[in-house]
């Protein structure tokens, strides 16, 4: 696990103990490195689209541009 690289990102991930995703869905920074990276399909990245991700937290695409 990796320290905020970003201090600005507003995601709980960075600071928590157990993180269940490999990626921040805000900023796409890894916080998980022992998750192994997965291929995900189109379907997943337009279920995480309109969750309003802006990172896929499996893979690290970015989905959308941040605001």
């Amino acid at each position: 696990m990796t320290a905020r690289s970003d201090p600005r990102c507003p995601n709980d991930n960075h600071g928590r103990t157990i993180i269940v995703v490999r990626h921040c869905p805000n900023c796409g920074d890894i916080v998980n490195a022992t998750i192994p990276k997965k291929m995900c399909a189109h379907a997943v990245h337009a279920m995480r689209r309109r969750k309003q991700h802006c990172y896929c937290v499996d893979c690290g695409a970015q989905l959308r541009t941040r605001l």
